[in-house]
C-alpha cells in the first residue's frame, strides 16, 4: 500500500471515529434502520434503478459500436466470486464513504448539500489514484459518490445506496463483462479481475476510450455521464425526505 493509499484510509478512518462519537453523543443516525419497515424495498429500488441505467449504457456502447460482444456463456464460479466480492465492497465502501465521510462532514457543517458535494468530490478524486485513472473517470466517480449520497439522505438509511453501489459493479464487470475500476487502487486485497468478471458475456473494446474508458470501465467514458444523471433522477423520483440523519441536538449546537 503506498502512501497515497495509506492518507486515504486515513481520512476514511477519521471520518468513520468521528461519525460514531457523535453517534454515542445522540447528534446523528449512523444510516442502519433496520427496525424500521422499508429496507427490503430501499435494497430493491437501489437495484433495480442502477441495473435498468447500467444495461441502458451497455445498449448505447454497442450501438454506437464501441462494444462488441464476442460471447455468451455462464460461468457460475464468475458470478459467485462477484457476488461475494462486490457486495462485501459495496458494504465497506459505503460504510467508510458515506457512513464515514458524509456523515461526519453533516455532523461538522451541520449543511447536508455541502457535505454531500464535498464527500462526492473527495470520492471521485479517490479514483485518480492509479495508473489508469482518469479525469473523466473521476468527475463520473465524483457523480457515483453524489448519487450514493442522496440515495442516504433522501432515505435516512444505507441500504439503498449499497444496493446501487453492488449493482453497478456487480452487473458491470461480473454480468456484463466490462472492467471495473477502483477496489486495486486503495491497496484492498481483493480477488483478481478474472475471477469476477465476464460471467455471462465477453465483450470486445472497439474504442475510443472517451467512449469505453478503456481499462478503467465504462465510467471512464463519457456516456456514464448521462447514466449517472439518469440514476440521480431516479433517485429522486423513488424517495422522498425520510428520517432525518442529524439529531435536532446537533442544530442547537
Amino acid at each position: 500500500m503506498d502512501l497515497i493509499a495509506t492518507a486515504i484510509w486515513a481520512l476514511f478512518l477519521i471520518s468513520v471515529l468521528i461519525t460514531v462519537v457523535a453517534r454515542l453523543r445522540g447528534l446523528v443516525l449512523l444510516g442502519f434502520g433496520v427496525r424500521r419497515p422499508g429496507v427490503g424495498s430501499e435494497l430493491g429500488k437501489g437495484f433495480l434503478i442502477v441495473t435498468v441505467a447500467m444495461l441502458a449504457l451497455f445498449g448505447v456502447l454497442v450501438a454506437m459500436g464501441a462494444t462488441t460482444v464476442t460471447g455468451v456463456a455462464l460461468r457460475a464460479d464468475v458470478i459467485w466470486n462477484g457476488l461475494a466480492a462486490f457486495l462485501s465492497w459495496a458494504v465497506l465502501e459505503e460504510v467508510v464513504s458515506r457512513m464515514g465521510l458524509l456523515l461526519a462532514l453533516l455532523v461538522l457543517t451541520r449543511r447536508p448539500w455541502l457535505a454531500l458535494t464535498v464527500s462526492s468530490l473527495a470520492f471521485g478524486s479517490v479514483h485518480l489514484v492509479g495508473g489508469d485513472g482518469t479525469l473523466l473517470g473521476a468527475v463520473s466517480s465524483t457523480l457515483g459518490g453524489f448519487m450514493y449520497g442522496l440515495a442516504l439522505l433522501r432515505t435516512g438509511r444505507l441500504w439503498m445506496p449499497i444496493a446501487m453501489h453492488f449493482a453497478w459493479n456487480f452487473v458491470q464487470g461480473s454480468i456484463l463483462g466490462y472492467p471495473v475500476s477502483g477496489e486495486h487502487r486503495l491497496g484492498v486485497p481483493f480477488l483478481a479481475e478474472h475471477d469476477v468478471v465476464g460471467g455471462l458475456l465477453t465483450l470486445h473494446d472497439n474504442g475510443p476510450s472517451l467512449i469505453t474508458g478503456g481499462s478503467y470501465g465504462p465510467e471512464g467514458g463519457w456516456p456514464s455521464l448521462l447514466v449517472r444523471a439518469l440514476i440521480i433522477l431516479g433517485v429522486l423520483a423513488t424517495t422522498h425526505s425520510g428520517r432525518p440523519l442529524l439529531h435536532p441536538a446537533a442544530e442547537r449546537e
